[in-house]
Parts: structure tokens; C-alpha cells; sequence
């Protein structure tokens, strides 16, 4: 009688699941859509364009991980439908590019404000305490950071 109930159920429940199929796929086309606005804006109005200096394009970085974020729960959201009503996972090759690209220029931006702080802490330094090993040691390390970097992200323009 259970077992009766439950497939009672389930084909009660067949157009309910037809209908949230529809509407998933079209969130899906939808999201598709989106994704490559955010890439189209990301090229062109991104962190790393001419004419925006290093503390500019930190926030601005700031801004679009922020957006960024939302779109990857979205997605991840769209994806468990997706899974829910056993529809092809949709790839989102947009969306992928814009969060190596930021992941990317994440680093550069980590490495400018790590240096940045340096160079504050060695601006509080009273002439008389200044020993110059320090400030040398701390460059060194910033070279050796930008050293470190991997070829594609030296490659960034």
C-alpha cells in the first residue's frame, strides 16, 4: 500500500516536475545570457584597464568579486536544479573566464597592497631608527614575490 501511494504520488507529481524543468531551463538560458554581459563589461570596464591606477583597480577588483560571488551561487544554485530534474549541466565558458581572469589579477593586487603596507610601516619609521637592511630585506622580498608570479599572470596587460 505504501509502495502504491508513492507512485500514486510521483505521477501526481509529473507535471509539477515537466513544469520546474521548463522554467530551469529557461533560468538556465537566462543566466547564459548574463554571463556573457558580465564578460562583455569585464573587458571593458574591468580593474585592469588603462587609465585606472593600482588603488582604483583594488576596489574596483573588490567591487566585481563581490558580483562575481553572486553569480557563483547562482550558478551553483542552477546547477542543483539541473541535477534535480536530471537536465544537461549547462557550462558557463563566460562565467569561468571572468573568475580565472579576476583569480589572476587577485594576485597582482595582493602583491601591490602587500607592498603598499611595507612601504607605510616604513613610513612611520623615525629617521633615527632607520636601518636600511630592513627596508632593503622588504624589497628583496617584494622581488622575489613578482619573481614567483606565474608567466600568465606576468603576461597580464
Amino acid at each position: 500500500e505504501l509502495v502504491f501511494a508513492s507512485k500514486k504520488r510521483d505521477i501526481e507529481l509529473l507535471r509539477v516536475k515537466e513544469k520546474f524543468t521548463v522554467v530551469t531551463k529557461e533560468l538556465v538560458t537566462q543566466f547564459m545570457d548574463r554571463t556573457v554581459e558580465v564578460k562583455k563589461e569585464f573587458i571593458a570596464s574591468g580593474p585592469d584597464q588603462k587609465g585606472i591606477g593600482l588603488d582604483a583597480g583594488c576596489r574596483l577588483l573588490e567591487e566585481q568579486q563581490k558580483n562575481l560571488q553572486q553569480l557563483v551561487v547562482e550558478r551553483a544554485k542552477l546547477v542543483n536544479a539541473q541535477k534535480l530534474f536530471g537536465i544537461e549541466i549547462a557550462v558557463y565558458p563566460e562565467l569561468n573566464f571572468v573568475e580565472q581572469y579576476m583569480q589572476k589579477l587577485d594576485q597582482l593586487f595582493e602583491l601591490y597592497s602587500y607592498h603598499i603596507d611595507k612601504e607605510h610601516q616604513w613610513s612611520e619609521i623615525l629617521w633615527q631608527e632607520l636601518d636600511v637592511t630592513v627596508l632593503e630585506r622588504g624589497c628583496q622580498d617584494t622581488l622575489a614575490q613578482i619573481n614567483e608570479l606565474s608567466d600568465d599572470i606576468k603576461e597580464l596587460n
